[in-house]
């Protein structure tokens, strides 16, 4: 991926989960990573902060 994932997209932690989370706004776009605020699906009211290596957002979904 070459650029961070846009407003709305729906986002999981892991590959092999289903998405949990919506991405909020992109906090930082860096060469080497992106930071993101998201907001949970379930639990809207739960806010985090990610950091996400570009290399691993490149990396092919498991199963």
């Amino acid at each position: 991926m070459d650029t961070p994932p846009a407003p709305g997209t729906r986002y999981s932690l892991r590959p092999d989960n289903a998405p949990r989370f919506e991405v909020v706004r992109v906090l930082q776009a860096h060469p080497e990573y992106w930071v993101l605020e998201l907001r949970g699906l379930y639990l809207p009211r739960l806010r985090v902060e990610v950091l996400v290596l570009r290399e691993a957002a490149g990396w092919p979904r498991a199963g």
